[in-house]
């Protein structure tokens, strides 16, 4: 892995990820919003479950940053790469925001299905102390960029966050929830349309590449020639 963050490749993999996306990314995105827009209206909830095309995409994005994040931030710890801090910052950020998201959505989506804002369900529990994790993480990053704390604390509180991923994806099988359980995992046996079901797939897909090239933006902006030896 650790030649995989080299300042060649990872140099090259932000260029041509942002550089494919300029051209690439809108027609793409134009073709899924047609796809959520024409989308079928749920015979129970109406048009209210085109939420659905916000809160997953947003809530899977929390988990796969909070994953990047603490691996990166292992590589850090142990290996003192630049790069793998600033990926490991970039992972936060997209992390935070989508977990926060994915929290918001889904108030709004609970007001319409179960009647209220918010439970202290296990799942919306667990989601929330992650987007808490997030912030922390984000907050002791800036700390030590001004030499408060020691950059393993930050690397610590991602670390930490990585044990809130399987509690997260499990909290409905390991207990009672009124949240559903995965719509995604079985393309077989799932219980949404395939009307509905595609263009949940095409949004996530176009949600991980939106931030692919947010973070490869990012990337080279922060990461500036002159640093390559780091």
């Amino acid at each position: 892995m650790i030649q995989f963050l080299s300042p060649r490749f990872a140099k090259a993999f932000a260029y041509w990820t942002h550089s494919l996306s300029k051209y690439l990314f809108a027609p793409y995105a134009f073709c899924v919003l047609m796809m959520v827009l024409f989308a079928p209206v749920d015979a129970v909830q109406g048009s209210v479950y085109r939420m659905i095309y916000i809160h997953v995409p947003c809530a899977i994005i929390s988990l796969m940053a909070c994953f990047f994040m603490g691996v990166f931030s292992i590589v850090y710890w142990v290996y003192h790469l630049r790069i793998a801090q600033i990926l490991s910052y970039q992972a936060a950020r997209v992390g935070c925001l989508a977990a926060w998201l994915s929290i918001i959505t889904g108030a709004f989506w609970g007001y319409y299905t179960w009647g209220t804002w918010w439970l202290w369900d296990m799942r919306l529990t667990a989601q929330f102390i992650l987007a808490l994790l997030y912030t922390l993480y984000l907050l002791a990053y800036r700390a030590s960029t001004l030499r408060m704390i020691s950059s393993k604390v930050v690397a610590l509180i991602a670390i930490i966050a990585m044990i809130d991923i399987p509690i997260i994806h499990f909290s409905v099988e390991w207990w009672q929830s009124l949240h559903q359980k995965s719509t995604l995992m079985s393309l077989t046996n799932h219980t949404m349309p395939y009307s509905m079901y595609m263009p949940l797939l095409a949004v996530i897909i176009a949600v991980v590449w939106l931030n692919l090239w947010w973070s490869a933006a990012y990337f080279m902006h922060h990461y500036p020639i002159r640093n390559a030896h780091e």
